[in-house]
């Protein structure tokens, strides 16, 4: 997965944020259906069969003449394949929902020789990167990239994946995961993956973490803390909860995303 375009660092002038239509249906707490409501459009993108879902608030303060814009992030994949430096290569896809004229196609710069034909009016293009492969050998990866209505960047890692994710006729239900526990109001990021079944709650005031995973010992490698129960965990998980500086988010996401099935 790629575009560099996706990164936080080159989507810092993303604006506005997602409207807040009907959450996802399913079994959750009231505070977890409220947090999951926002993205609720952005999530009509994720096919079916991703084994992992990461959903993210992004934001960056004012700064000078620069106003503070907000966006939210899905990412969803499965087949991982970590390699020792990186996540690596997986099937999935990665939306960036910037609100109601939030991205134009003119800022994204996308060269001519990457644009492909138009998936109806919606324009597409195709970038290629090197990354390392499981073994440490490097491989060309491809990625399909799409702006829709000049609001929401999606990527996949093929243009099947894209065609199928721009139908938007989807909505990921997380049976295995059910009933998902609640998280707090200030949750930044959750992971909900269902192979192996874990669910990670990023917050930020104060900044910490919480937990949830069937492999008590995967789970205690992965989070420094001693066993708790800050909600009932999901068909038997064990659970943990610790304060964890903001900085170390990030790769802890990345892990629960995608790497747990490799460790």
């Amino acid at each position: 997965m790629r575009r560099g375009a996706l990164s936080v660092a080159h989507v810092s002038w993303l604006a506005g944020c997602a409207s807040e239509p009907e959450a996802p249906k399913g079994v959750v707490e009231a505070s977890t259906q409220a947090w999951l409501a926002p993205f609720a459009e952005a999530l009509q993108f994720v096919p079916p069969g991703m084994q992992s879902h990461w959903l993210r608030i992004c934001s960056n303060p004012a700064e000078g003449d620069q106003p503070a814009r907000r966006w939210l992030e899905v990412r969803a994949g499965r087949d991982f394949e970590p390699s020792p430096t990186q996540l690596g290569r997986y099937v999935g896809v990665h939306v960036i929902d910037a609100g109601p004229g939030g991205i134009t196609l003119a800022e994204l710069q996308i060269a001519e020789a990457e644009k492909r034909a138009p998936f109806g009016a919606t324009p597409v293009w195709c970038t290629r990167e090197t990354q390392d492969g499981r073994d440490g050998v490097a491989v060309e990866v491809e990625t399909w990239g799409a702006l829709v209505d000049e609001r929401f960047l999606v990527d996949a890692s093929s243009e099947a994946l894209l065609h199928t994710a721009l139908t938007r006729s989807h909505a990921p239900q997380f049976a295995s995961l059910e009933p998902l526990p609640s998280v707090p109001s200030d949750t930044v990021a959750l992971v909900l993956r269902s192979v192996p079944r874990a669910i990670l709650a990023c917050a930020s005031s104060p900044p910490r973490v919480l937990a949830w995973a069937e492999d008590e010992r995967e789970l205690r490698a992965l989070v420094p803390a001693e066993l708790s129960t800050p909600a009932p965990a999901p068909q038997e998980c064990v659970a943990v909860q610790c304060e964890l500086a903001s900085t170390q988010f990030l790769p802890l996401c990345w892990v629960f995303f995608g790497a747990m099935s490799a460790r």
